[in-house]
């Protein structure tokens, strides 16, 4: 489901958006959804995280031509990543080897948002000052 245009496009905005714009209505979701409309001129690179693929299954806003990419990370895919985990770690008894999974999760799923952002940065820096 994850909608991918241009990836390597340079664009003005990164929007780092949690639960919201385009999958759920309402509250921030339309102040999102009225900002890129009302800016046609600037383009949007979109990163959203949500908790479960399963919690957003259809998108409640069209995207504007104006966002040129969205990529869509799950906190529940970065934890189906350790379904091989020993079994002595999935004990809930067992605080340490919980603290540790958590970490790693953590630390994976913040390594996915770092990339993306360093993506987008990248690509502006480059359509900034072009080499020469």
């Amino acid at each position: 489901m994850s909608t991918q245009r241009s990836p390597n496009v340079s664009t003005d905005i990164c929007l780092l958006l949690e639960g919201t714009w385009p999958y759920v209505r309402g509250g921030v979701s339309s102040w999102i959804n009225q900002m890129i409309l009302g800016m046609p001129e600037v383009t949007f690179s979109v990163l959203f995280i949500g908790g479960s693929r399963d919690a957003y299954p259809t998108r409640q806003y069209e995207i504007p031509d104006n966002v040129k990419h969205i990529e869509e990370i799950y906190l529940e895919d970065t934890w189906a990543l350790n379904n091989d985990l020993p079994l002595h770690i999935k004990e809930p008894k067992n605080a340490e080897a919980l603290e540790v999974f958590f970490i790693n999760s953590y630390t994976h799923l913040t390594h996915q948002v770092m990339s993306w952002l360093n993506k987008c940065w990248m690509s502006w820096f480059r359509a900034k000052y072009p080499a020469t």
